[in-house]
């Protein structure tokens, strides 16, 4: 009877070993998981949705469209539309302001750009417009 009894507590001390075991594995797993270098999680591949899309800014004129089109990951291009020849003769810097500031976006890949002095009105206002049709764009 004396040594059946040694025998449970050997195995009550296998068991406690065994807990033991079983919870410093799962702290070291913990550690792991948390403190391993992340590959990227799921690269976003779709920032916008494919297609043009359109914001107009308000003038007396008439309304002059910025379009710009967008596959599900770039900016392809940004562009003016309805641009009249008044547009044209009361505001000279549309043109010019565009096409600086469609190549820096188009660079960029966005619309965090800088916009020279020369145009600072008309660039942040074509700059408004590209980010509202952007936001129309957009996945989210």
């Amino acid at each position: 009877m004396g040594s059946a009894r040694i025998y449970v507590v050997q195995i009550r001390e296998i068991l406690k070993m065994l807990l033991f075991a079983l919870v410093g594995l799962a702290i070291i797993l913990l550690l792991i998981y948390f403190f391993a270098p992340k590959e990227r999680e799921a690269e976003i591949t779709e920032i916008y949705v494919p297609g043009t899309y359109s914001a107009a800014i308000m003038v007396k004129e008439g309304p002059i469209t910025v379009d710009v089109i967008v596959t599900d990951n770039e900016i392809v291009s940004v562009t003016l539309r309805n641009l009249t020849e008044a547009h044209e003769t009361l505001y000279p810097l549309l043109r010019p302001a565009m096409a600086h500031i469609s190549e820096d976006i188009i660079k960029a890949q966005g619309t965090n750009v800088a916009i020279p002095d020369q145009f600072s009105v008309t660039g942040s206002t074509l700059l408004t417009a590209v980010k509202q049709a952007l936001a129309q764009a957009s996945v989210d």
